[in-house]
């Protein structure tokens, strides 16, 4: 009985590892406006979609982290007597992803608010991977031949290939692309972070995806960070959408 208990816990462990991987981070600095650190500060990253919410304060340095936050988009509001409320809103949050959001905060009262609205192109520069990422506003308002994501994929430059199974909506396949023009197998399909390439059948997926319950796409061409393994190609993942409020 031991041992079969003992079997039931682990096996969730996997699980756990893998969705870590399609999540994202948010962290930052709060300073004041002659840029010293503010200590102590209240930040609260809250998830627009859904209202899912978490609170930090601030180190010594004014330094803010939120690891393993699901995809989404994304607010961060800061909050300290003396200081107006710094709110910055329309944070899109990506897989993988390690956003930089710095508060400024002006002297006066908690009941004033500076708001900030994030830029709709944000530039990725706290890692080097080479990736593209096609969220749900993009997915729902392209043409897309047979409604399958997979042919997303041909959207990143350096993706080549595909076959006319791919326009099937219920195809299983994984496409047959050519990432950087390597093999047709040298790269691995996942979806919210478990491998979903058949390992014992060539090219293709453990089940077809669809365009109404993938939140993003991203494609991961080279770069990418160690622990995207399996693959010597590339990666092309699927996140699917959580509830809303």
């Amino acid at each position: 009985m031991r041992i079969c208990v003992l079997l039931i816990v682990f096996a969730g462990f996997p699980a756990a590892g893998f969705a870590q991987f399609d999540s994202g981070q948010i962290s930052g600095f709060v300073r004041d406006a002659q840029q010293a650190a503010i200590p102590g500060a209240t930040v609260t990253v809250t998830n627009q979609g859904n209202g899912d919410h978490r609170s930090s304060v601030t180190n010594a340095a004014g330094f803010f982290v939120f690891p393993d936050l699901p995809v989404g988009i994304y607010s961060v509001t800061v909050e300290l007597s003396g200081f107006k409320k710094f709110v910055q809103t329309d944070l899109r949050l990506s897989a993988a992803s390690q956003m930089a959001v710095d508060g400024v905060l002006e002297v006066g009262s908690l009941e004033e608010t500076v708001e900030v609205r994030a830029s709709p192109s944000q530039v990725q520069t706290t890692t080097a991977q080479v990736a593209r990422t096609i969220d749900t506003r993009q997915i729902q308002a392209l043409t897309l031949n047979g409604r399958n994501p997979i042919y997303l994929a041909s959207l990143k430059p350096g993706v080549r290939g595909g076959t006319i199974g791919t326009f099937d909506p219920d195809s299983v396949s994984n496409g047959s692309f050519s990432i950087n023009g390597a093999r047709d197998d040298e790269y691995v399909v996942m979806v919210d972070g478990a491998v979903a390439t058949r390992t014992r059948s060539s090219g293709s997926m453990l089940g077809a995806q669809d365009v109404e319950t993938v939140d993003e796409v991203q494609i991961l061409t080279a770069s990418y960070r160690a622990e995207y393994g399996r693959s010597s190609a590339g990666q092309i993942r699927f996140v699917t959408k959580s509830g809303t409020q």
